[in-house]
């Protein structure tokens, strides 16, 4: 187990870690980032639901969304 410093980067500190080298936090942040503004429609849709069906049982089920996140970040550190 490593320790990552607690500075609001340790997610990113944490993937770069898993990466290696040449990967840092801020290049991880960076890549994210751009993944995120390159597929808005996508990431905004499920993200608005996300937030919607904390409120009503009618929208998109939670760990759907979460699952859908959590694999268009992996699909992104794949391709990093």
């Amino acid at each position: 187990m490593v320790d990552v410093p607690s500075d609001g980067n340790c997610l990113f500190s944490a993937l770069a870690l898993g990466l290696g080298p040449p990967h840092t936090s801020s290049s991880v942040r960076r890549d994210i980032a751009a993944y995120v503004e390159d597929n808005l429609a996508e990431v905004s849709y499920c993200t608005t639901n996300m937030i919607k069906s904390q409120t009503s049982a009618k929208d998109m089920d939670v760990s759907t969304c979460i699952s859908k996140i959590m694999q268009t970040v992996m699909s992104l550190l794949t391709d990093l």
